[in-house]
């Protein structure tokens, strides 16, 4: 049984009890076996969160292991074409062939490298303009009035499990 049907039994079972369709003996056993069975459903419902929770952190975790592991081979890589280039030139090998690929040098297109951005006309810079909003004076001033375009949450809850 969902955790929803027995909200609604729950309540129909209150219902009955303000209309005075129980004795009290069979009203508090109602009410007490739907109860029951709404902290059973609650408890399997935080413990299926729960395990949800421990399996995210623990992929977040792997995953912050594998990017780590990505960047050692991304440097190991970078230090193995930086050697086997520095042999190249010095040796004046343009590039060669093998069974399993070639290798040579390509020509890369021309690159702005920028020494001082002060010395440059402004006709070569562009202007980024944020805008972001103040929300620590907004909710101030939310408090005590109204404010066009915003308005203040209160009584915010978060259901937690510890």
């Amino acid at each position: 049984m969902s955790l929803y049907e027995i909200s609604t039994r729950y309540k129909s079972a209150l219902v009955a009890v303000e209309n005075e369709e129980f004795t009290e003996e069979e009203m508090k056993d109602t009410l007490d076996s739907i109860e029951g069975e709404f902290k059973d459903k609650a408890i399997s419902i935080a413990m299926a969160a729960q395990n949800m929770m421990v399996t995210a952190n623990a992929k977040k975790e792997l995953a912050k292991k594998l990017n780590e592991d990505s960047k050692k081979l991304e440097y190991q890589n970078e230090r193995l074409m930086n050697y086997l280039d520095l042999h190249m030139s010095h040796n004046k090998i343009e590039g060669f062939d093998c069974d399993y690929f070639k290798i040579k040098y390509r020509k890369l297109p021309d690159l702005v490298e920028v020494l001082d951005e002060d010395f440059l006309p402004e006709s070569y810079k562009k202007q980024k303009t944020i805008t972001t909003v103040d929300k620590t004076s907004l909710k101030k001033d939310l408090a005590s009035k109204d404010v066009k375009g915003a308005k203040l949450v209160k009584n915010r809850r978060k259901l937690e499990i510890k």
